[in-house]
C-alpha cells in the first residue's frame, strides 16, 4: 500500500500488470520446479523421457534448465519493475 501512494496515479495500472506478470512466472516457475521434485511431476517427466526416448535424468536435467531460465528472466522482470517504479 505504501508504493500505491508513493507513485503516481498515472502509473498505478502499469504497476498492477507488471506485478500480474511477475506473479505468473513465479507461479510458472514453481510448477516446473515442482515437476521435477514431486511424486506427479516425475510420472509426467518419465512419460516424456519414454515418448522422446531419452533418459529421466536428461529430461530432468532439462527442466531443472527451464527452471532455472525463469528464475532468470523473473529476477530480470523485477529488477525492471524497479527501474520503472524509481
Amino acid at each position: 500500500k505504501a508504493l500505491k501512494r508513493s507513485i503516481p496515479q498515472t502509473f498505478l495500472p502499469v504497476i498492477n500488470a507488471m506485478l500480474n506478470e511477475l506473479g505468473a512466472l513465479g507461479f510458472i516457475s514453481a510448477l516446473v520446479f515442482l515437476s521435477t521434485h514431486q511424486g506427479f511431476g516425475l510420472s509426467i517427466l518419465k512419460k516424456l523421457a519414454a515418448f522422446f526416448g531419452s533418459s529421466m535424468h536428461h529430461v530432468i536435467h532439462d527442466f531443472e534448465l527451464l527452471h532455472f531460465a525463469l528464475f532468470a528472466v523473473v529476477n530480470l522482470y523485477f529488477v525492471q519493475v524497479l527501474f520503472v517504479i524509481f
